[in-house]
């Protein structure tokens, strides 16, 4: 054979191997794939190839244990807000009231938020409020056990809220708004973005202290009082967020307090304890029946029950650094799994071989013959 016809036939040989790469994945492929079904496959392909290829690790077992894990209880021992929490200041545009500091407490083991009436900024009430502004994070459990003040005009507010600002803040918040003016009732929000949804839960919220729990992860908004649940949705934010334990009155849904209402009222707590996600997935709850969610406009009204949102004019998480894990993007499964993929470049990298190597193979064999 002359060193022409060689070069062809080693050029013949690439050409197959590729090929043969190129057509193999799709062959195999009915075989298996490297997941975790792939060691039927991989023992498969074994013989065929006649290589001794380790079969694909089995995929892992789903994560065992609980969901959450408690990062923080505040149960108010001393005399100041914990670290990490501030009182609201300013006016609260939408309603009726201010907030001062004056209407923050912490004494008997008791965090008291006082509503009032007196004068403050222009505003004929003055009540109190704290964001914890310190205590970002993404996904969480969050427990508070409060006791809500009863009369109308009065809003307790029980809410996350987005650790960075954006035209969708009236839709990124979730939490509850407990009135109790008869019926009581809770008005639920629950933001994730562009969105929210809402519902209201008719009950009994004042007079005594309740378990309050708002349960966070993704694709999970789980809201318990007293182990009874009141709300669930598989939608959920997905950005950092603190906690707003909020006093306030004067909204469109809230009101004014009338005669009937004792003043000062005092939101009372008597315990925050929150819980970090673990990425084990929570049990799910009985999805509620709510509206058509709604989609936020720069130059809509708030969509919240209340009307406006509960975050103070004049103080705000302003060095607030979201605790929001990155990763990057995963890529595009190779199709037919990896095994045949392996298989095949050992092949092209066979053919590119022999194809290089065949004709100083055989000028030397046929440099032998002629000596013999």
């Amino acid at each position: 054979m002359s060193a022409s016809r060689a070069r062809r036939y080693g050029g013949r040989l690439a050409i197959a191997g590729v090929l043969s790469a190129l057509l193999l994945p799709g062959a195999t492929g009915a075989l298996g794939t490297a997941s975790a079904g792939a060691t039927s496959s991989g023992i498969a392909l074994q013989a065929a190839a006649g290589a001794d290829v380790q079969a694909a690790a089995p995929a892992a077992k789903p994560k065992q244990g609980s969901s959450w894990k408690t990062v923080r209880t505040e149960e108010f021992s001393g005399s100041a807000l914990p670290k990490g929490c501030e009182a609201y200041g300013g006016k609260y545009s939408a309603g009726k009231n201010a907030w001062s500091s004056k209407d923050v407490d912490v004494a008997d083991g008791l965090l008291q938020l006082k509503l009032e009436t007196k004068k403050t900024s222009g505003q004929p009430y003055t009540a109190g409020a704290v964001g914890c502004w310190g205590w970002p994070q993404k996904y969480g459990r969050y427990e508070i056990k409060a006791k809500v003040p009863a009369g109308k005009g009065i809003d307790s507010s029980l809410t996350l809220w987005p650790a960075k600002s954006s035209k969708d803040n009236d839709t990124s918040f979730t939490g509850m708004e407990l009135l109790a003016p008869g019926p009581e009732t809770a008005y639920v929000t629950n933001g994730y973005g562009a969105k929210s949804e809402s519902a209201r839960v008719t009950g009994k919220y004042s007079g005594e202290f309740h378990n309050y729990v708002i349960e966070w992860a993704p694709k999970h908004i789980l809201m318990t009082v007293d182990g009874k649940q009141i709300y669930y949705s598989t939608s959920s934010f997905k950005g950092s967020r603190w906690l707003g334990l909020v006093v306030s009155n004067g909204d469109a849904l809230t009101g004014v307090p009338d005669s009937k209402t004792k003043l000062p009222a005092r939101l009372q707590i008597d315990r925050v304890k929150i819980s970090s996600y673990t990425g084990v997935p929570p049990k799910a709850g009985v999805v509620t029946a709510t509206p058509s969610p709604t989609t936020a406009a720069a130059t809509a009204a708030p969509t919240s029950p209340a009307g406006a949102a509960k975050v103070p004019a004049t103080t705000g998480p302003a060095n607030v650094t979201s605790l929001e894990a990155t990763s990057a993007d995963a890529g595009p499964a190779l199709a037919g799994g990896v095994w045949p993929w392996l298989l095949g470049g050992s092949l092209i990298a066979v053919f590119a071989i022999a194809s290089l190597n065949y004709p100083t193979q055989r000028r030397a064999r046929r440099t032998g013959l002629l000596r013999h």
